[in-house]
């Protein structure tokens, strides 16, 4: 996952879904494998709203700078008409 921390909250995620989920677990069947499969199952849910989130970061940032460079264009836009206007 990248970070211990996002990692861990997902096997704390994936215990909780373990603890809810008790009921169906099947007799028989292997209780580690059930349990690796819902961890997996966690960590690729985390994976998705990692990249959901970052992506959303990213487009903020990105429209953030774009803001800023416009304004900064806007404003030496002002002071290049206003030097143009006092010399010309």
């Amino acid at each position: 996952m990248g970070n211990y921390a996002a990692a861990e909250d997902a096997v704390q995620e994936a215990f909780l879904v373990v603890v809810k989920k008790h009921e169906n677990f099947q007799e028989g069947a292997l209780l580690l494998a059930w349990c690796r499969a819902i961890v997996r199952i966690e960590v690729l849910k985390a994976k998705d709203r990692y990249h959901r989130d970052r992506s959303l970061i990213e487009r903020v940032l990105d429209d953030s700078v774009d803001a800023a460079f416009q304004s900064s264009l806007e404003i030496s836009g002002c002071w290049q008409t206003a030097l143009f206007l006092k010399f010309w």
